[in-house]
Parts: C-alpha cells; structure tokens; sequence
C-alpha cells in the first residue's frame, strides 16, 4: 500500500510539472519583452492612488521577458538581486521620475518591483543596463507621440478614438502592427509591445496577446487623472539604432527561486526524498 501512494505521488506530480508553463524553473533567458506603457487614471480606477499621481499620458510600467505566446508564461524573480538606486546614474534616475513613475507610491518602490520580478530575469548585466535600455525602448516607440501625429490627444473622456485608429496611429508610426492594446470597459488601461530580446525591435504579437478593448470599430476613452494638468516630460535623450545601451546578454541565471511553486528543481528534491 505504501508502494502504490509513493508512485501516486511521483504520478501527481510529474503531471503537475508537465502541464506547467515552459518557465517553470528560474531562468534568465527569454524569448522576447514585452514594453508595457499604462493609462495611469484608468489604473487609479481600483487602486489607492496618490493625487496628482496619474498623469494623462503614457508611462512605463515595466519590461518583462516572456514567451513568443501567452500560454508559454513568463519567468518572475530569477535572482535575489534587491534594486538599489546607487546601482543607477543620475542621468538614468532623472529619465525614470519622468517616464516611469508609481501612481501608488514611491517612484523607488515600483522600480523596485519591476526590477526584482522582471529585470533579474532579463538579458542584461546590471540594473543601469536593464532601466536604460527600457528607456530608450519607450523613448524609441513613443506612444505620446505616435497617439499625438495622429490626432489622439488624451483629452480626457472627450477624445475617443477606435481601437482600430489606435492601432493604425502605432503602425503608422513604428512601420509594424500587431501590438497589443488593453482596456478596462472600454477605458485605456495599457498597451503592450512586443520586442526582440537581443535588438529590442518591436514586431507584431502572437494573436494569444490579445486586444480587450472590443472589436476594431468600439470606441477607447482615456479617464482623466487627478492632477490639475497633465504631466510632461522634458528629459532629452539620444536613442541608439537599437533602442538598448546594454549589450551584455547572459544565459544563465546566478541565483534565485521561481514564481511558481513547483520548479524543476523542486521536483528532482521531492522525488529523492521519496526513495
């Protein structure tokens, strides 16, 4: 009896590990990023925001390795590398306080966040490397901009564009489709770029990504933030051909666990104790 629960055990739990997504194990090499920007007044919908912390305009909420589809997942807290600013120039902090900031709290506390669940994991060899080159990725593709040529201003409820027109204005600016657009009921909430993981050059994204902001013809708003004018961004800054200043990509991560409860490894010490 005892023989045939320990092999239901083993049973169970290869079934687990066959059923789970290919980034079950900590690793710090992906197939692409995805470039995530947020509307943050729509994000402060359901959150306790800060005041005057939601400015009408696209902000960077993070890069995050993943798989080339949804179902492959993403790896999460590859190392036990903490995020520190004395890690960062100042150059680099004064870019962040303007294009990445936190609706919630802190500017460092969300960098924090980003860097711990998803900059261990990226091809890059410092924290500078992985921030700068996020930066250049938004500066690159900017969606301000891209929104703005085409005529969508961010006047708050007032302009409402078509998902379609969104996706055109993107197009149109960047030369390629198939990017990814979010919304909650119909109010912008992020859009999603996918980008190469060693060029960080944007191409579309599988259908698995998909758009939730309605069919092509369904109207976008963009709610308005809490501050009394919309925040801008005056940090110049000279972007290389490949939109990243990092070009140390390693293969392996160093040190860490997963975000997920059963690992690779985990699996290999269950079934020793088991025999």
């Amino acid at each position: 009896m005892m023989k045939m629960s320990t092999w239901l055990l083993v049973a169970v739990v290869v079934a687990v590990v066959a059923v789970a997504p290919r980034f079950a194990t900590a690793v710090q090499q992906g197939d692409m990023y995805l470039l995530v920007r947020q509307w943050s007044p729509t994000f402060c919908e359901d959150k306790s925001c800060v005041k005057g912390q939601d400015p009408e305009m696209m902000t960077i909420h993070g890069l995050w390795p993943t798989g080339l589809t949804y179902e492959d997942g993403s790896p999460a807290y590859c190392t036990k590398e903490k995020f520190s600013t004395s890690a960062l120039t100042d150059a680099t902090i004064d870019r962040m306080n303007c294009a990445w900031p936190s609706a919630t709290g802190t500017n460092e506390g969300f960098w924090a966040h980003e860097w711990e669940k998803h900059g261990t994991c990226a091809g890059f060899s410092s924290q500078e490397g992985y921030f700068n080159a996020t930066l250049n990725a938004n500066d690159r593709y900017d969606l301000n901009v891209a929104f703005a040529e085409a005529g969508i201003t961010f006047s708050g409820s007032n302009d409402s564009p078509t998902t379609a027109e969104m996706e055109a204005a993107m197009e149109d600016a960047f030369g390629v489709g198939g990017q990814v657009v979010k919304c909650r009921e119909n109010n912008l909430y992020e859009v999603m770029m996918c980008l190469d993981w060693e060029t960080l050059e944007a191409f579309a994204c599988d259908e698995s990504f998909w758009n939730t902001c309605g069919a092509a013809s369904d109207r976008v708003t963009f709610p308005e933030g809490s501050g009394d004018e919309a925040a801008t961004c005056s940090v110049t800054t000279t972007v290389s051909s490949s939109g990243s200043s990092d070009a140390s990509y390693p293969s392996t991560a160093t040190d860490g666990g997963s975000s997920l409860a059963v690992t690779g490894a985990g699996v290999a010490v269950a079934l020793l104790l088991l025999f």
